[in-house]
Protein backbone atom coordinates (compact mmCIF):
# COMPACT_ATOMS: atom_id res chain seq x y z
CA UNK A 1 0.00 0.00 0.00
CA UNK A 2 1.25 3.29 -0.97
CA UNK A 3 -1.21 6.77 -0.17
CA UNK A 4 -3.67 4.05 0.04
CA UNK A 5 -3.41 2.67 -3.59
CA UNK A 6 -2.71 -1.12 -3.56
CA UNK A 7 -0.13 -1.96 -5.86
CA UNK A 8 -0.10 -5.93 -7.10
CA UNK A 9 3.07 -7.09 -6.78
CA UNK A 10 2.77 -8.83 -10.55
CA UNK A 11 5.70 -11.47 -9.58
CA UNK A 12 4.26 -12.91 -6.36
CA UNK A 13 0.78 -13.12 -8.13
CA UNK A 14 2.10 -14.97 -11.44
CA UNK A 15 4.73 -17.09 -9.71
CA UNK A 16 1.77 -17.99 -7.40
CA UNK A 17 -0.17 -19.35 -10.18
CA UNK A 18 3.01 -21.46 -11.33
CA UNK A 19 3.28 -19.00 -14.60
CA UNK A 20 6.41 -17.41 -15.71
CA UNK A 21 7.56 -13.64 -15.36
CA UNK A 22 10.64 -12.39 -17.74
CA UNK A 23 11.46 -8.37 -18.77
CA UNK A 24 11.41 -7.89 -22.10
CA UNK A 25 14.76 -5.12 -22.24
CA UNK A 26 13.65 -4.38 -26.02
CA UNK A 27 9.42 -3.35 -25.38
CA UNK A 28 10.44 -2.81 -21.48
CA UNK A 29 7.35 -4.67 -20.49
CA UNK A 30 7.12 -7.71 -18.36
CA UNK A 31 6.33 -11.14 -20.12
CA UNK A 32 4.26 -13.16 -18.18
CA UNK A 33 3.42 -16.87 -19.68
CA UNK A 34 2.26 -20.66 -18.07
CA UNK A 35 1.46 -23.96 -18.99
CA UNK A 36 -2.49 -24.15 -19.89
CA UNK A 37 -2.64 -26.94 -18.08
CA UNK A 38 -1.70 -24.79 -14.75
CA UNK A 39 -3.74 -21.47 -15.58
CA UNK A 40 -7.73 -22.17 -14.71
CA UNK A 41 -10.20 -23.26 -18.00
CA UNK A 42 -12.55 -21.71 -19.25
CA UNK A 43 -15.14 -23.32 -17.22
CA UNK A 44 -14.03 -22.24 -13.86
CA UNK A 45 -15.97 -19.75 -11.99
CA UNK A 46 -14.98 -16.34 -11.66
CA UNK A 47 -14.78 -14.13 -9.38
CA UNK A 48 -14.74 -9.77 -8.73
CA UNK A 49 -12.34 -8.75 -6.33
CA UNK A 50 -12.38 -5.25 -4.90
CA UNK A 51 -9.35 -2.88 -4.78
CA UNK A 52 -8.98 -0.21 -1.74
CA UNK A 53 -9.06 2.15 -4.52
CA UNK A 54 -12.07 1.17 -5.94
CA UNK A 55 -10.59 -0.74 -8.92
CA UNK A 56 -11.98 -4.15 -9.63
CA UNK A 57 -10.85 -7.08 -11.45
CA UNK A 58 -12.60 -10.17 -11.93
CA UNK A 59 -10.44 -13.84 -12.00
CA UNK A 60 -10.83 -16.93 -11.63
CA UNK A 61 -11.99 -18.72 -8.62
CA UNK A 62 -8.44 -20.61 -8.09
CA UNK A 63 -6.73 -17.21 -8.04
CA UNK A 64 -8.55 -15.93 -5.38
CA UNK A 65 -6.49 -16.64 -2.53
CA UNK A 66 -3.60 -15.30 -4.44
CA UNK A 67 -5.32 -11.64 -4.63
CA UNK A 68 -6.21 -11.50 -1.23
CA UNK A 69 -2.84 -12.01 -0.13
CA UNK A 70 -1.93 -8.45 -2.09
CA UNK A 71 -4.69 -6.56 -0.70
CA UNK A 72 -7.63 -7.13 -2.80
CA UNK A 73 -11.19 -8.33 -1.14
CA UNK A 74 -14.20 -10.10 -2.72
CA UNK A 75 -16.48 -7.12 -1.95
CA UNK A 76 -15.97 -3.38 -1.39
CA UNK A 77 -14.50 -2.50 1.27
CA UNK A 78 -14.46 1.58 3.01
CA UNK A 79 -11.74 3.40 5.15
CA UNK A 80 -12.80 3.80 8.43
CA UNK A 81 -11.27 6.04 11.19
CA UNK A 82 -11.12 5.68 15.10
CA UNK A 83 -10.86 8.63 17.62
CA UNK A 84 -7.30 8.17 17.98
CA UNK A 85 -5.87 8.48 15.08
CA UNK A 86 -6.16 4.73 13.61
CA UNK A 87 -7.15 3.89 10.22
CA UNK A 88 -8.70 0.51 8.70
CA UNK A 89 -10.32 -1.01 5.43
CA UNK A 90 -13.19 -2.38 6.78
CA UNK A 91 -15.83 -4.34 4.30
CA UNK A 92 -18.77 -2.35 3.38
CA UNK A 93 -21.40 -4.93 4.67
CA UNK A 94 -19.43 -4.38 8.05
CA UNK A 95 -19.33 -0.66 8.10
CA UNK A 96 -22.43 -0.01 10.37
CA UNK A 97 -21.20 -2.44 12.73
CA UNK A 98 -17.82 -0.82 13.30
CA UNK A 99 -19.65 2.77 13.71
CA UNK A 100 -21.37 1.48 16.85
CA UNK A 101 -18.10 0.66 18.30
CA UNK A 102 -16.75 4.19 17.57
CA UNK A 103 -15.54 4.11 13.54
CA UNK A 104 -16.35 6.99 11.56
CA UNK A 105 -16.48 7.34 7.96
CA UNK A 106 -14.52 10.09 7.72
CA UNK A 107 -11.40 11.33 9.84
CA UNK A 108 -13.03 13.14 13.25
CA UNK A 109 -11.91 15.90 15.35
CA UNK A 110 -12.65 16.27 19.49
CA UNK A 111 -14.52 19.67 19.75
CA UNK A 112 -15.09 21.09 23.08
CA UNK A 113 -17.96 23.11 24.20
CA UNK A 114 -17.90 26.52 26.74
CA UNK A 115 -19.40 24.38 29.55
CA UNK A 116 -16.97 21.49 29.28
CA UNK A 117 -18.63 19.56 27.46
CA UNK A 118 -16.45 17.57 24.94
CA UNK A 119 -17.89 15.10 21.04
CA UNK A 120 -16.28 13.89 18.28
CA UNK A 121 -17.30 15.89 15.05
CA UNK A 122 -16.60 14.48 11.63
CA UNK A 123 -14.44 16.86 10.25
CA UNK A 124 -16.75 17.79 7.78
CA UNK A 125 -19.09 19.18 10.21
CA UNK A 126 -16.33 20.90 12.09
CA UNK A 127 -16.83 24.68 10.96
CA UNK A 128 -20.82 24.33 11.04
CA UNK A 129 -20.10 23.63 15.39
CA UNK A 130 -17.77 26.20 15.33
CA UNK A 131 -20.53 28.65 14.15
CA UNK A 132 -22.57 27.38 17.05
CA UNK A 133 -20.49 27.99 19.86
CA UNK A 134 -18.05 24.27 19.62
CA UNK A 135 -13.88 25.04 19.43
CA UNK A 136 -11.13 22.42 18.21
CA UNK A 137 -9.50 23.21 21.97
CA UNK A 138 -10.52 23.65 25.11
CA UNK A 139 -11.84 27.61 26.14
CA UNK A 140 -11.32 29.71 28.96
CA UNK A 141 -13.70 32.50 30.09
CA UNK A 142 -11.41 35.55 30.37
CA UNK A 143 -12.67 38.95 32.14
CA UNK A 144 -11.82 42.57 31.25
CA UNK A 145 -11.42 45.47 33.61
CA UNK A 146 -14.46 47.27 31.81
CA UNK A 147 -17.09 44.24 32.81
CA UNK A 148 -16.51 42.69 29.14
CA UNK A 149 -16.16 38.85 28.61
CA UNK A 150 -15.06 36.72 26.17
CA UNK A 151 -14.13 32.68 25.84
CA UNK A 152 -10.68 32.17 24.77
CA UNK A 153 -8.83 29.24 23.57
CA UNK A 154 -6.81 27.80 26.71
CA UNK A 155 -2.92 28.14 24.31
CA UNK A 156 -4.03 32.09 24.54
CA UNK A 157 -4.44 32.68 27.53
CA UNK A 158 -0.79 34.19 28.99
CA UNK A 159 -1.30 36.63 25.70
CA UNK A 160 -4.76 37.73 26.89
CA UNK A 161 -3.11 38.43 30.30
CA UNK A 162 -0.77 40.34 29.20
CA UNK A 163 -2.76 43.18 27.46
CA UNK A 164 -5.36 42.85 30.90
CA UNK A 165 -7.28 40.10 30.26
CA UNK A 166 -8.35 38.19 33.51
CA UNK A 167 -9.12 34.60 34.28
CA UNK A 168 -10.93 36.17 37.35
CA UNK A 169 -13.79 38.86 37.84
CA UNK A 170 -11.79 41.56 37.69
CA UNK A 171 -12.35 43.91 40.89
CA UNK A 172 -11.08 47.44 41.36
CA UNK A 173 -8.73 47.94 44.15
CA UNK A 174 -10.06 50.28 47.00
CA UNK A 175 -8.19 53.71 47.37
CA UNK A 176 -7.86 55.60 49.96
CA UNK A 177 -7.64 59.56 50.88
CA UNK A 178 -3.95 59.24 51.13
CA UNK A 179 -3.84 58.24 47.35
CA UNK A 180 -1.68 60.76 45.35
CA UNK A 181 -3.62 63.05 42.38
CA UNK A 182 -2.28 64.59 39.34
CA UNK A 183 -2.71 68.33 38.38
CA UNK A 184 -5.86 67.32 37.01
CA UNK A 185 -7.20 65.80 40.09
CA UNK A 186 -7.59 61.99 39.10
CA UNK A 187 -7.06 59.75 41.69
CA UNK A 188 -4.14 57.26 41.39
CA UNK A 189 -4.44 54.17 41.56
CA UNK A 190 -3.60 50.36 40.13
CA UNK A 191 -6.18 50.88 37.15
CA UNK A 192 -4.90 52.77 33.95
CA UNK A 193 -5.88 53.10 30.62
CA UNK A 194 -3.58 52.75 27.55
CA UNK A 195 -4.72 52.04 23.74
CA UNK A 196 -3.78 49.16 21.40
CA UNK A 197 -1.18 51.18 19.54
CA UNK A 198 -0.03 53.82 22.49
CA UNK A 199 3.13 53.76 23.99
CA UNK A 200 2.07 55.40 27.39
CA UNK A 201 -0.74 54.46 30.19
CA UNK A 202 -2.84 56.82 31.51
CA UNK A 203 -4.55 58.07 34.86
CA UNK A 204 -7.18 59.53 32.66
CA UNK A 205 -9.56 57.79 30.01
CA UNK A 206 -10.11 61.24 28.24
CA UNK A 207 -6.25 61.69 27.90
CA UNK A 208 -6.14 58.58 26.66
CA UNK A 209 -8.39 58.47 23.93
CA UNK A 210 -11.25 57.28 22.65
CA UNK A 211 -9.83 53.52 21.75
CA UNK A 212 -8.98 53.13 25.29
CA UNK A 213 -9.70 50.26 27.53
CA UNK A 214 -8.61 49.70 31.12
CA UNK A 215 -6.19 47.91 32.41
CA UNK A 216 -3.62 47.44 35.53
CA UNK A 217 -0.70 49.03 36.30
CA UNK A 218 1.27 46.18 36.34
CA UNK A 219 -0.33 44.57 33.18
CA UNK A 220 0.30 47.84 31.40
CA UNK A 221 4.09 48.19 32.87
CA UNK A 222 4.78 44.45 31.67
CA UNK A 223 3.51 44.96 28.41
CA UNK A 224 6.58 47.89 27.78
CA UNK A 225 4.35 51.04 28.64
CA UNK A 226 5.51 54.36 30.30
CA UNK A 227 3.80 56.89 32.37
CA UNK A 228 2.13 59.68 30.25
CA UNK A 229 3.67 63.13 30.58
CA UNK A 230 0.18 64.58 30.96
CA UNK A 231 -1.07 62.60 33.25
CA UNK A 232 0.54 60.28 35.06
CA UNK A 233 3.51 62.15 35.92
Amino acid sequence: MVNDTTFVPIRAVSQALDANVAWDDKTSTIKISSDYSAASSDNEPTVTMYAPDGRTIDIAQSEVEAYENVGWYKEPVVLMYAADGRTRYTLQSEVEAYQGVGWYTEPVVLMYAADGRTRYTLQSEVEAYQGVGWYTEPVVLMYAADGRTRYTLKSEVDAYKKVGWYTEPYTPPKTNSSSSGSSSGVVRGSTVYVTPSGKKYHYSASCAGKNARATTLSAAQASGKGPCAKCAR
